[in-house]
C-alpha cells in the first residue's frame, strides 16, 4: 500500500492490528513504528512508544 502511494490507508491498517495485538508471524509494532517514521508521523510514533511502554 505505502508503494502505491496508499500511506495513510496502510498507518490506518497496520495501526488496528497493532491496536488489537494481532501481531502475526511478522513484528507488526516494529513495521509500524518504520512507515510511521518514514513518513514523519511522529505524535503517532510517540503515541505508539508510550502505549508499548506501559505494556512491559
Amino acid at each position: 500500500m505505502e508503494r502505491s502511494g496508499r500511506v495513510d490507508e496502510a498507518i490506518r491498517l497496520l495501526g488496528a492490528d497493532v491496536a488489537a495485538r494481532r501481531y502475526g508471524p511478522q513484528n507488526n509494532v516494529e513495521s509500524y513504528a518504520e512507515l510511521l517514521a518514514r513518513h514523519g508521523r511522529i505524535e503517532e510514533l510517540r503515541e505508539l512508544a508510550d502505549s508499548q511502554s506501559r505494556l512491559s
